[in-house]
């Protein structure tokens, strides 16, 4: 699915080994249960050796087909099994036995983060993660790090019920897609003296199709107290009445709808809009349906979702059940703060939950970047390779243009944003910041983004003629 499966899969008399698109993984049939976990992509090596300090002595292959593999150790009725996913994400299920687990690990980590008993370490070339689940009354206790020259060791005192680890990159970086596909972010339009409209009109269509060939609807749907009305008249009844937890969305205006996709197909866009997982009132198979009934209401070419959710097993269902449902249509996904600690410092996230979506948006708001916050969590460069966007509408010209060279060198893309601007004063007011017309973002974006964008891409075509095709018109 989405360019990754489970490749290989081979039982020996003291091994097993599976392959992904990602990893390989060759579990030892020993008492103290070691696993080595071998990264495929980026650089071939070994990413990490895990010891289970329990017995995997009787491991045989229950089922295998390309999105997962299935190991069983049938001691006792539950016994102790073990998932491996397209993903190379290898999933441990304890029935009690493993209580420890050690991770080593022969290379330094550049990013380095602990965080309530998970962790993830990475350089330019990939790395690994693990997290331990929590059900109930099981609890993980914090993890114990430490490093040297030579690498770095992990203890992790396992009480839980199921522990994943993961191996990234677990798919190929996209090239084509990362330079040709050009997102344009829609708010919402307000000329002056009418009505509030979330649908662009057709002139700004044809503005926007000359910087972009995806057009991302935010604000398209109804919210709770406007269905009844004609529409809305205001920025704020637009603001106060979001369909933030709306079960089944509908949109503001059925006509608008319908003429803003045909007219952005017309000029060459694709069309993808706002929906959230995260506040969604349903489980995640409902979210799921929802987007399929949406996408295929409207023939739309993807989804934008502002929110996955909070717990990792939730977020990890959805994105796998959306990426299945979508095929190879758009999945952009908007991070506006992590599922595991916080962005004002080196945190803990999930490359295998990221990797199904094409796009990712990350740092709203952030004004303390350092290299960190563009290479390790905005860019999904040899990480999740999904590409990573970054929040670019509410800072200053000064910051655009240093966020424009430092994205691009950790291939990081960013958006052209519209219809935002009277947001962003307001908001900039709010908290006693200097606003600055957003149009001044959109000419740095297009004046100077957009060619040196170009410029990379064809620095990359002739160093690898056979990755990149070129941009329609």
């Amino acid at each position: 699915m989405f360019g990754m499966k489970v490749d290989d899969v081979t039982e020996a008399p003291d091994e097993i080994k599976v392959t992904t698109t990602g990893a390989t993984f060759i579990l030892y049939k020993r008492s103290n249960g070691e696993i080595q976990c071998y990264q495929r992509i980026g650089e071939e090596r070994l990413a990490a050796s895990m010891i289970l300090h329990a017995s995997l002595k009787d491991l045989t292959i229950d089922w295998s087909d390309e999105e997962s593999c299935f190991l069983m150790r049938p001691v006792t009725d539950l016994g102790t099994g073990v998932r491996i996913n397209a993903d190379s994400t290898l999933s441990i299920r304890s029935d009690g036995s493993v209580k420890k687990i050690s991770y080593i690990g022969e290379w330094t980590p550049a990013y380095k983060a602990v965080e309530q008993g998970n962790f993830l370490f990475m350089d330019e070339k990939g790395g690994v993660g693990a997290y331990p689940l929590k059900f109930g009354k099981y609890r993980t206790s914090t993890t114990r790090a430490r490093f040297s020259k030579k690498g770095w060791q992990v203890s992790l005192s396992f009480s839980g019920e199921r522990i994943l680890t993961s191996v990234f990159p677990p798919r190929q970086f996209d090239w084509d897609k990362s330079f040709n596909d050009r997102i344009v972010h829609h708010f919402f339009s307000h000329p002056a003296g009418k009505p509030w409209n979330p649908y662009p009109r057709n002139d700004e269509l044809e503005e926007y199709s000359k910087w972009g060939n995806i057009l991302a609807l935010h604000w398209w749907q109804h919210g709770f107290l406007t269905r009844r009305g004609e529409g809305v008249q205001s920025r704020e009844e637009l603001i106060h009445n979001s369909p933030w937890s709306s079960f089944h969305p509908v949109p503001v205006n059925y006509d608008e709808m319908k003429r803003t996709v045909s007219k952005a197909h017309q000029l060459g866009m694709r069309v993808i809009v706002y929906m959230t997982s995260f506040y969604h009132p349903g489980e995640p198979d409902e979210f799921v349906n929802e987007v399929d009934s949406v996408v295929r209401r409207f023939q739309l070419d993807g989804i934008y979702i502002d929110g996955v959710s909070n717990d990792v097993l939730r977020a990890y269902t959805v994105m796998r059940g959306l990426r299945k449902m979508l095929g190879n249509k758009i999945l952009f996904v908007h991070v506006p703060s992590p599922i595991i600690g916080k962005y004002d410092r080196d945190y803990v996230y999930c490359p295998f939950i990221e990797t199904y979506a094409d796009y990712t948006l990350k740092a709203e708001h952030i004004f303390t970047f350092d290299w960190k916050h563009l290479r390790y969590t905005i860019s999904g460069y040899n990480i999740s390779n999904s590409i990573g966007y970054v929040c670019n509408y509410d800072y200053e010209p000064k910051f655009t243009k240093w966020l424009i060279k430092q994205s691009l060198k950790a291939n990081a893309r960013l958006l052209y944003w519209v219809g935002f601007d009277a947001y962003v004063e307001e908001r900039q007011k709010i908290i006693g910041r200097k606003y600055y017309p957003l149009e001044l973002s959109r000419k740095l974006v297009r004046e100077e983004y957009f060619p040196e964008l170009d410029a990379v891409q064809m620095q990359h075509t002739r160093s690898h003629p056979s990755e990149i095709q070129s941009r329609p018109c």
